[in-house]
């Protein structure tokens, strides 16, 4: 995040390292859904608030959260 310092704002998960992952089922969104998941990726990408990273081991789905 931008202007937060990384020790103040990163995690991780303390995995145990003998125990292989496991991807979730692959969820489908309706095409409303899933322009409003490509709308705030890309918003999120163009702010540097988060970056592209490959993880071929491990997956998981969007979660949309409703906004009140």
């Amino acid at each position: 995040m931008p202007g937060v310092l990384r020790e103040e704002a990163e995690h991780f998960l303390d995995l145990n390292k003998k125990v292989r992952p496991v991807k979730q089922r692959l969820r489908r969104f309706a095409q409303d859904r899933k322009e409003a998941i490509r709308v705030e990726v890309t918003w999120l990408l163009a702010a540097g608030f988060i970056r592209e990273t490959t993880h071929p081991d491990w997956l998981t789905n969007p979660v949309l959260v409703k906004k009140w």
